[in-house]
């Protein structure tokens, strides 16, 4: 029996600890808010009406919405507004966009979804893009070459699909690698489908992972002490990065044990936390607390950690030189710190403290772990040096955004087509502040595989 799992998600959103002053705007360009992006752009996904990569932070193109919620796909651009409405632009080839063609789009459009639809939540993987509404439905649309789309059949989709999810429950959460799916039910089911060779969605077929499955099929957590996850609220914070997904979302006051993360407390007592999933391109994360990219990992009550997937670069928290790959959900080793929330991007992912502090693991040859390590990876978390409190992260695919409690923004990590905001391409090894944006006070951020963007407010 699998203990109860309450939130998947992949987009970014604000930090409930972050000011929200343009969320009350009627339209950002109309009370000082501003959408600004940069990075790579051949597909139009930055959203300023044009195909040509910023090195620097520019408008996007506006559009009369106020914003909850930022996140990218492979190539693509998904923004919700405060009405639950979703707007997309970018990357359109197997419409991941949703617009009923394949024809890549340069300014923030809407999608049309069933009348009385509110999208809570919208998150991209490399070639498709999910979408849970408030009635706990999800939809699909793009690529289905790997069954990415939860349905076998047509090669790729061109408008919203409602999937099937097992005994018709409702969703509470999804995540989006490069080409597989974990999602999580209210009832705390989770499951997994689309490609899966490398053990990224968490079942054995005959003793081995699956190339791929076509619908959804249930995950089962180890039973252990842990006997539940955390119950979560209707908000949650999602990151999109590339290939990887990541999601948080609030949880609700729970009875826990409490320790560092992942460890158990003395005493009982209430709390509130993330609880997030993840996933990357190869890897699943599910955390009793969060749930993180590329890897699925699953977090209970008592905060424990699941991993399964790619482990080429220790991205599941084991010696890559011993261990390739997890299969099925395994545990992690605890920690001496309390997690808030993670994310992740390809094959690297950061986890932020409830003291916010950043914590970093996995590949870091282009910068992404923003600290040094002895060899091109590490697979144990160590915390990134020399950078103020940080609210809120999000991972790209080999890049990083973090915005502190001065709603200063930091990027490193892989800086081609100038997705870092330095206005150059040499990578960023150690977390920099974003110069360009140092008259805006950001409240949202997130990222796609290489494109970056940030809402915030004009500093007068």
């Amino acid at each position: 029996m699998n203990n109860h799992v309450t939130s998947v998600n992949f987009t970014q959103s604000a930090s409930d600890s972050m000011a929200t002053d343009c969320t009350l705007a009627v339209g950002w360009a109309r009370y000082g808010c501003q959408l600004s992006s940069w990075g790579a752009n051949s597909y139009g996904q930055l959203g300023q009406g044009h195909a040509e990569d910023k090195l620097l932070p520019g408008e996007v193109t506006p559009v009369d919405i106020s914003i909850q919620s930022i996140s990218g796909g492979g190539g693509h651009t998904l923004v919700i507004d405060d009405e639950g409405n979703l707007f997309v632009c970018g990357s359109n080839n197997k419409g991941q966009l949703g617009l009923g063609h394949t024809r890549d789009v340069s300014t923030l459009t809407k999608v049309q979804l069933p009348e009385g639809s509110v999208v809570t939540k919208a998150t991209g993987g490399w070639d498709f893009t999910l979408i849970i509404t408030a009635a706990g439905e999800l939809f699909v649309m793009g690529s289905n070459t790997f069954g990415q789309l939860g349905s076998p059949g047509a090669n790729q989709v061109l408008l919203p699909v409602k999937v099937n999810v097992p005994n018709e429950e409702k969703v509470r959460d999804v995540a989006a690698g490069l080409r597989h799916v974990v999602m999580v039910t209210v009832s705390g089911n989770i499951y997994c489908w689309g490609a899966g060779r490398k053990g990224q969605c968490g079942i054995l077929v005959d003793n081995k992972p699956p190339n791929r499955l076509t619908t959804p099929v249930l995950v089962r957590i180890p039973e252990s002490q842990e006997k539940g996850l955390y119950e979560m609220t209707s908000k949650h914070r999602i990151t999109l990065m590339g290939y990887f997904y990541t999601y948080s979302r609030h949880v609700s006051s729970v009875v826990t044990r409490r320790l560092p993360c992942g460890a158990m407390h003395h005493h009982d007592q209430t709390v509130t936390r993330y609880l997030s999933l993840m996933t990357d391109r190869d890897q699943v994360f599910v955390l009793n607390d969060q749930i993180v990219t590329r890897y699925l990992s699953l977090i209970t009550d008592r905060n424990q950690m699941y991993f399964w997937g790619c482990n080429k670069y220790g991205q599941c928290l084991k010696d890559p030189s011993h261990c390739s790959s997890v299969t099925t959900p395994s545990p992690a080793p605890p920690r001496d710190w309390t997690l808030s929330n993670l994310s992740s991007g390809w094959t690297h992912l950061l986890a932020r403290t409830d003291e916010g502090k950043l914590y970093s693991w996995g590949r870091g040859d282009y910068g992404q772990l923003g600290r040094s390590c002895d060899r091109s990876c590490d697979h144990v978390p160590t915390q990134i040096p020399n950078i103020p409190r940080v609210l809120d992260v999000s991972c790209g695919s080999e890049h990083n955004l973090a915005v502190t409690e001065d709603a200063s923004v930091f990027s490193w990590g892989w800086n081609e087509h100038g997705i870092c905001g330095t206005g150059d391409e040499e990578n960023v090894y150690k977390p920099q502040k974003v110069a360009a944006l140092s008259k805006l006070r950001i409240q949202l951020l997130g990222c796609g595989n290489g494109q970056s963007l940030v809402y915030g407010s004009e500093i007068t």
